[in-house]
């Protein structure tokens, strides 16, 4: 129950503030589907992003005491059935929705399959069978250990803050942030060039010899895979004897801004080496309110 409340907690606190409160990017997609029968004619209307961001927000951080009261349960289990199907209509985000609609079961009495089972097909008891001698003990090892995970799961979405900049922009502690939902990125490749260091020359570089239209999109938003994507370029170009160089001047848009670039245009992608820390070669973003900001 802990583990599959940490998603909605934590994705209910990063709400709290930023792009998401001022209606980004819930009203840029929203209005991307503005082309459903019946319900697409509202999607533009500033009063159902309203409803869409706050409602978000309200679910994220109530979902969990509802489920874990009992009278509240079995309805709070009904609106997150809804509210994920909703969310896999609209959005298309993969398996998310069903895991956390399977997932959320856990927060029902151990036995609810035997008792369902039970009303389900005659004959069958729905008894559970008695525990073994010793079964219900928690040994000393175990209970550090699970306090140890719990503590890993509670700092995890927290050490973005160790990082300078918008952890939406750099990426930087992004990975289980629980920031669902919290950002749209689009890209421009402006240029990215291979220098061959030896005579000077200078090529452009088409990222679709390379990757496919997923694997783009993917990679231009992300800077540490523009970075691993300049290395694939440069294992190629030494086997043609080139003593390579890569630089990429990709523009980002994060939730309706302007196009910025990502990474720092002048720097040499195989000069870097990753680590733990602060990624330099991560351009600034120059905040602002989005170009949108809810008001549609």
């Amino acid at each position: 129950r802990f583990q599959i409340a940490v998603p909605y907690v934590f994705g209910g606190i990063a709400k709290l503030g930023g792009d998401w409160l001022a209606g980004e990017p819930m009203g840029m997609w929203l209005a991307e589907r503005r082309e459903l029968p019946v319900v697409g004619a509202w999607f533009e209307e500033p009063w159902t992003v309203s409803l869409f961001t706050w409602g978000g927000l309200v679910f994220d951080l109530s979902i969990v005491p509802l489920l874990f009261y009992r009278r509240t349960r079995t309805w709070a289990y009904v609106v997150s059935v809804v509210f994920h199907l909703t969310n896999h209509v609209l959005f298309q985000i993969g398996i998310f929705p069903w895991f956390m609609i399977l997932g959320t079961t856990l927060f029902f009495e151990p036995d609810w399959p035997r008792r369902v089972f039970a009303r389900l097909v005659p004959g069958w008891s729905g008894r559970m069978p008695p525990a073994a001698e010793g079964e219900r003990e928690v040994t000393p090892l175990l209970k550090g250990l699970l306090v140890g995970w719990v503590v890993v799961q509670i700092a995890l979405p927290f050490r973005h803050a160790l990082y300078p900049g918008r952890v939406d922009w750099t990426e930087e502690g992004h990975r289980f942030a629980w920031h669902m939902k919290l950002r749209d990125k689009k890209a421009r490749v402006h240029s990215i060039t291979l220098v061959d260091t030896r005579t000077g020359a200078t090529a452009g570089v088409d990222p679709r010899d390379y990757l496919t239209n997923r694997q783009i999109t993917e990679m231009c938003t992300h800077p540490e895979m523009i970075r691993q994507f300049a290395h694939m370029v440069a294992r190629k170009a030494r086997l043609r004897g080139i003593r390579p160089e890569v630089r990429a001047d990709v523009r980002v848009s994060l939730n309706g801004r302007a196009y910025l670039p990502l990474v720092d245009p002048k720097v040499d992608l195989l000069s870097l080496v990753p680590g733990l820390g602060h990624a330099e070669w991560i351009a600034p973003l120059a905040d602002g309110v989005p170009a949108g900001g809810g008001g549609r």
